[in-house]
């Protein structure tokens, strides 16, 4: 019994803290009280720079994105608020706007963050992203090129998975924006795995040893034409990947990996795209509401909509009282985003297709003399060879 208030101390210490691999500290884990710079959403309090979500207390779908700035004032639809206000409120903390509405505030997910920050590209979209980055099966202690930062939202992905990410593109400014994405979301959590450059794939590569890398992610047009330095930068077995809109393009690439390449194809896959995140997925709209009938009769939440005089009232986060109903039924208005082309191949180990290429030979081999063997049975069969058994 004695050892259970240790454990549940140790259960409370702080995921981000770092302990020497010698000796943990025996000093207390800090209390809640202390403040904290780490990049995690158990901090107390947000800071000055934290990307942040306001949502509509009652309508969580209705929410403000902005970047905390001390002794700013920002004005929205749904009143004025300031930042010093917030500065002092922890994580899904209230605040009252000047239209007293009240806002939840919130650190936004890596979806939120990825969709509402500024762009200057169009992102691969965080739940597309998300999907790439699991196909490529990465984990800690592995490394990866990805060649188009592009946004940064693909970059984080991969980030998140714990693997060193290298991360190219032809654009300065494009790769200062995605460098500024991935050090702008939790206070840079991921940015010590990111290292950028700006530059084109093949001269990149070829500048460095062969065989150190254990997947290759082209997110450009004209992927081919990187293939031959991607698949002496990969160890065997490593992955070359490819992010297209089309699957025109994907043809392109396969016509370029034949059967004599250094990889063998293993998938092809379509992302449908998805309502606001992508992925396919689409959101739906489920809460309670109330009717406040003006005719003196009652009426359901679906037929109010579409009638003049009648009142829906939203109650989201309240409890649930006396006449209200659920409303049920998918995301009208949303637009379709996300979407495109996957295909990975496989590099071969030194020496695979020889042994491949042997191997066949000598299947053939014996699957011609089995043939032979059968045909002649069947020949002696028919005539009745004399001698023969």
């Amino acid at each position: 019994m004695s050892a259970r208030p240790l454990l549940l101390r140790s259960l409370r210490a702080p995921s981000c803290a770092r302990y020497n691999s010698t000796a943990i500290p025996s000093a207390a884990p800090p209390s809640i009280e202390t403040p904290s710079t780490e990049p995690s959403t158990s901090a107390p309090s947000f800071l000055p720079g934290d990307p942040i979500i306001l949502r509509h207390v009652k309508n969580p779908h209705k929410s403000i994105f902005t970047t905390l700035t001390p002794s700013k004032t920002t004005h929205t639809n749904m009143g004025t608020f300031s930042h010093d206000a917030i500065l002092s409120l922890g994580p899904r903390g209230l605040l009252t706007t000047s239209s007293h509405i009240q806002l939840r505030v919130t650190h936004p997910t890596l979806a939120e963050y990825l969709t509402r920050t500024r762009r200057l590209v169009t992102p691969v979209y965080p739940l597309d992203a998300a999907a790439i980055a699991a196909l490529l099966d990465l984990h800690p202690g592995t490394t990866v090129l990805e060649a188009g930062s592009g946004h940064g939202s693909l970059t984080l992905a991969l980030a998140r998975s714990g693997a060193t990410v290298h991360s190219l593109d032809i654009a300065p400014a494009h790769s200062a924006a995605a460098a500024a994405v991935v050090a702008g979301f939790r206070r840079g959590l991921y940015a010590p795995r990111v290292h950028f450059d700006v530059s084109e794939p093949t001269p990149w590569l070829d500048a460095r040893e062969p065989a150190w890398l254990d997947a290759v992610l082209l997110d450009m047009p004209a992927p081919e034409a990187h293939f031959a330095a991607a698949l002496r930068a990969l160890r065997p077995d490593g992955v070359l990947a490819v992010w297209c809109p089309s699957v025109t393009q994907i043809v392109k690439c396969v016509a370029a990996l034949r059967s004599g390449a250094d990889a063998v194809m293993e998938r092809v896959v379509e992302f449908p795209g998805g309502t606001g995140e992508g992925a396919g997925l689409r959101r739906w709209d489920v809460r309670p509401a109330m009717v406040r009938a003006r005719q003196g009769r009652k009426v359901s939440v679906a037929e109010a909509e579409m009638r003049e005089g009648v009142e829906v009232e939203e109650k989201g986060e309240e409890v649930a009282e006396e006449g209200t109903e659920m409303v049920c039924r998918p995301m009208a208005g949303e637009a379709l985003v996300g979407g495109g082309f996957f295909a990975m191949w496989r590099r071969r180990a030194e020496g695979e297709l020889e042994q491949v290429r042997r191997g066949t030979e000598r299947e053939a081999r014996v699957k011609a003399e089995k043939v032979a063997l059968k045909a002649n049975k069947e020949a002696r069969r028919a005539w009745a060879i004399p001698g023969y058994a």
